[in-house]
């Protein structure tokens, strides 16, 4: 169940990433995350939320979004099996990724993506763990 005041998350990726998203027809994100969602979990990321590209090394800011239509927690071998051709990377850089992890990985196929008209500044740091937005640290998180 989505909480209602969960608006999205906010994920840095390096500039040539996200224009595989933008210009080359890839829709589906895999991420590793710390541990698969439960019941209990406070945010869950959900289909309908947006998915922010943050620009992690030269603009520092987010570029563009997508909203989410689909969550999966998958092994490599079946993320490849399923969306080799729609994935944002390489299965090579999948590999070097992967670093022989393993577990299951985080795959969000996004929808509705598109590049913004402006850069969305962030207050603070975006870290490689991401950071949720909801509708109580929206106005102080986005400059």
């Amino acid at each position: 169940m989505k909480d209602s005041n969960l608006i999205g998350v906010i994920y840095p990726l390096h500039s040539h990433i996200i224009q595989r998203f933008l210009n080359e027809d890839k829709d589906i994100f895999v991420k590793y995350i710390p541990r698969i969602p439960k019941k209990k979990s406070i945010f869950k990321i959900v289909p309908g939320l947006k998915l922010y590209f943050y620009e992690s090394v030269s603009r520092k800011a987010i570029v563009a979004e997508g909203i989410i239509k689909s969550i999966e927690f998958l092994d490599i071998n079946q993320v490849l099996h399923l969306y080799k051709i729609r994935l944002m990377i390489t299965e090579e850089e999948l590999f070097k990724y992967s670093k022989g992890r393993n577990k299951k990985i985080m795959v969000l196929e996004i929808g509705n993506i598109r590049k913004l008209d402006s850069l969305i500044q962030i207050k603070g740091r975006i870290t490689m763990v991401g950071r949720y937005v909801t509708k109580d640290n929206i106005d102080k998180l986005f400059i």
